[in-house]
């Protein structure tokens, strides 16, 4: 399922609402019943503003709610609750050069459903793999692509990011490059 609806507020600036999803379910049938043997699903509301730079680049800010659940056998799951928000600039430095930065945010918040609190050993092991927990994962980019030729593009820059669950954290830079051929129009 997915379904859009845009709204141009004036000439340089337009909100639109992207909402999305998907289910799959695994089932076996039996005489009386159908048995879960797998599901999963997710669930996106995206709302985003864009801001035109005149003729030299675009501004977005967004915000994406979602919820993902994981089903197993006996109406046990994994479920994640999110929320994110970034923003993204593309602006014309130069005929030639192009500038993109972005940041983002995101929160997600997993558990497990359950259907009793008195689980057997197995099932106590297997749950314990999944935490209840929240994690944050936050992030900036920015690169340069460089128009070097007619049909030929260079992209260089990088990424930076933070990610942060049950106290501990990890930072990441990534530096990137990228070469892009027009082999045909």
């Amino acid at each position: 399922m997915r379904a859009t609806n845009t709204n141009t507020l004036s000439g340089d600036d337009t909100l639109s609402v992207f909402v999305f999803g998907s289910y799959d379910f695994l089932g076996q049938k039996t005489a009386t019943t159908t048995q879960t043997v797998f599901g999963t699903e997710f669930h996106r509301v995206d709302a985003r503003y864009d801001h035109a730079l005149g003729d030299r680049g675009t501004m977005r800010l967004a915000v994406t709610a979602g919820f993902d659940r994981t089903r197993l056998t006996d109406d046990r799951f994994v479920r994640d609750r999110l929320v994110g928000l970034r923003s993204e600039l593309v602006y014309q430095l130069a005929p030639t050069v192009r500038f993109r930065a972005g940041t983002d945010v995101m929160l997600d918040a997993y558990d497990v459903e359950l259907p009793t609190r008195d689980l057997g050993p197995a099932t106590a092991r297997v749950a314990a793999l999944f935490p209840t927990r929240t994690d944050l994962v936050t992030g900036a980019r920015g690169d340069l692509v460089v128009a070097a030729a007619p049909g030929f593009e260079v992209t260089i820059g990088g990424r930076a990011d933070l990610f942060a669950s049950q106290g501990a954290t990890a930072i990441s830079f990534d530096p990137r490059g990228a070469t892009r051929l027009e082999v045909h129009p």
